[in-house]
């Protein structure tokens, strides 16, 4: 699948597909089929259980299914209608604009930039809105520093979005602890890139190291 470059959906579907097939004609040949697809949509919604002489296989093979993932579902949708309620009602952007008062230099604005997106993770609970709100509210000051749209895309993307999988209520933070099995907490010292990247944008920006500005005419 990768060799071929199929896209995720079409490969998770057809690794979905070739186990359904595998364990009919290797498990339940001798079942009939009514019985063969209810054994499908347990196995689908509730999970399958093995049972083997090696506890680490048992572990990593036997898994709850769809159900199982309920919880983190319901976590991503809450989180997303409180971003949406929060946007709705104006208050990430009355809290960008109260930084933007102080942005008055291209490092200022840069540095800005970046804890604005940190926040709105901490506080929208969603990535996309800790990309999509301060990236709609930061660009025309961009434009009026002259500065390019490449910085302000580096700095949402060091900020919003690579910090979105330490915050345990965030929807990537949730979705990471569920299909990892590991609480947020505990694999974030291990997240070397996910710490360091806001800490080297805010190098970035106030040293000007790679920091361009807007060509003329463009």
């Amino acid at each position: 699948m990768i060799y071929f470059k199929i896209p995720a959906i079409p490969s998770i579907l057809a690794g979905i597909l070739s186990g359904v097939v595998s364990g009919v004609f290797l498990q339940h040949s001798e079942l009939d089929f009514p019985e063969i697809y209810k054994q499908i949509l347990n196995a689908a919604s509730k999970g399958n259980s093995i049972k083997s002489q090696s506890p680490l296989t048992d572990a990593l093979l036997s898994r709850g299914g769809m159900a199982s993932m309920l919880p983190t579902v319901w976590l991503i949708f809450s989180a997303m209608f409180f971003a949406g309620a929060m946007e709705g009602a104006g208050l990430i952007q009355e809290i960008t604009k109260g930084i933007l008062k102080y942005a008055n230099t291209d490092r200022s604005l840069l540095t800005g930039t970046i804890f604005t997106s940190i926040s709105a993770n901490l506080i929208s609970s969603d990535q996309y809105l800790s990309i999509l709100v301060p990236g709609k509210m930061f660009k025309k000051s961009y434009e009026e520093h002259g500065l390019d749209p490449k910085n302000l895309s580096r700095a949402l993307e060091d900020s919003g979005t690579m910090t979105s999988a330490l915050v345990p209520w965030n929807t990537c933070g949730s979705f990471m602890a569920a299909a990892l099995g590991v609480p947020v907490v505990v694999f974030l010292p291990y997240a070397i890139l996910n710490l360091c990247s806001p800490i080297i944008s805010l190098v970035c920006a106030w040293t000007g190291w790679t920091i361009r500005k807007k060509r003329i005419g463009t």
